[in-house]
């Protein structure tokens, strides 16, 4: 890991000036000084193309390898949100067939997969921030993805592939879990048979035969304890529902300076900075449930994850291995920090926020 990438990454986060180059100042102070450190040779041609022609417009910098384009990097100045941005470059990326293409503001660094089939948000596997995230992550994945030795021995393409597939693995368990409880649940006497009955001869050595186990089973679904009653205490906190918490007004258009939990204010610069606050609280508060949020459904299932590459924008929760999404609007953040709160216990009334 480079020390001074490490330290460039700091510099960038602490220097709000970064946040406001124009295009041509990122791409000199920012891009091509991360590719420097990454092994790169800013002033060789025949390693960062600059301008790179292509049907239908141009390439900010084509990384290339032996007259063959590896990585295309497209720089857009003040862009927050690059979907209309990722179509262009997608496009100019198959032209050549170019396996890795990034857009960036310098700040934000969309990874995407332009050659896998799927919309443009599928082709996209990952996310990195470098004023929301830890440098250290961030110094990490631009290694892995960007360094020179990665790319032209396309590890960086394999680690990407490797990060695509995580993640629509986790896209696919988190859709399907539902769907595999409900089956269960709807049909107790093929999925639950065997279990209760060969638990219940460990228990007392005599192995209750079908009929036995289907009628108990019939009894524990029509009774008011429901199923909740057989599981110890902290997994029927578990799969207990949380009420929907709705927020009473739309925040998108709204800023974040503080928020207050249990009367102790604490000061953020944006929402997805005190939603990882708040988190950090509540993680330090109880250490031993906090990966309860990895249950949350509906709406909020598949913000917390285990796996920063499962999430396109994580931030790691600080004195847990749990990551946080940290690419939600205010409106969604606002919602999920009440949904959490009282997945502990806690009131709405316990927090409270300060916007403008």
């Amino acid at each position: 890991m480079s020390d001074e990438l490490l330290n460039f990454i700091e510099e960038v986060k602490k220097d709000k000036r970064y946040e406001s180059f124009d295009a041509a100042s990122i791409k000199q102070g920012v891009v091509l000084k991360i590719l420097s450190f990454l092994g790169w040779d800013p002033f060789n041609m025949e390693e960062i193309h600059p301008e790179y022609d292509v049907k239908g417009g141009k390439v900010d910098f084509a990384l290339r390898h032996e007259n063959t384009s590896k990585v295309f990097i497209q720089v857009k100045k003040g862009v927050k949100n690059f979907k209309k941005h990722q179509g262009p470059l997608t496009d100019w990326a198959v032209q050549e067939g170019v396996k890795l293409a990034i857009l960036t503001n310098g700040v934000t660094w969309w990874f995407s997969l332009p050659l896998r089939n799927g919309s443009q948000d599928e082709k996209r596997f990952h996310t990195t921030e470098i004023v929301g995230q830890k440098t250290e992550e961030i110094t990490k994945n631009f290694d892995e993805l960007l360094s020179k030795k990665n790319v032209i021995s396309d590890k960086a393409f394999k680690k990407a592939q490797d990060i695509y597939n995580q993640r629509l693995s986790s896209l696919q368990i988190i859709d399907t879990l539902p769907k595999a409880w409900n089956k269960i649940l709807s049909e107790p006497e093929i999925w639950l048979y065997d279990i209760l009955a060969d638990v219940t001869n460990d228990l007392c050595g005599h192995k209750p035969d079908t009929e036995t186990v289907e009628k108990f089973i019939a009894l524990e679904l029509d009774s008011n304890s429901g199923l909740s009653g057989i599981f110890k205490p902290k997994m029927a906190t578990l799969f207990k529902k949380s009420k929907k918490v709705t927020p009473v007004e739309d925040y998108k258009e709204q800023s974040i300076e503080a928020f207050a939990f249990l009367g102790k204010e604490s000061k953020v610069t944006s929402w997805n900075e005190m939603l990882l606050k708040l988190c950090e609280i509540i993680a330090a508060k109880h250490n031993n449930d906090f990966e309860m949020v990895l249950t949350l459904t509906g709406e909020h299932q598949g913000s917390f994850s285990s796996n920063q590459y499962e999430l396109l924008t994580s931030a790691r929760i600080p004195g847990t291995e749990l990551y946080v999404n940290a690419d939600l609007d205010a409106t969604v953040v606002n919602a999920l920090a009440y949904e959490i709160i009282e997945l502990f216990g806690y009131e709405e009334r316990d927090l409270t926020m300060d916007t403008k």
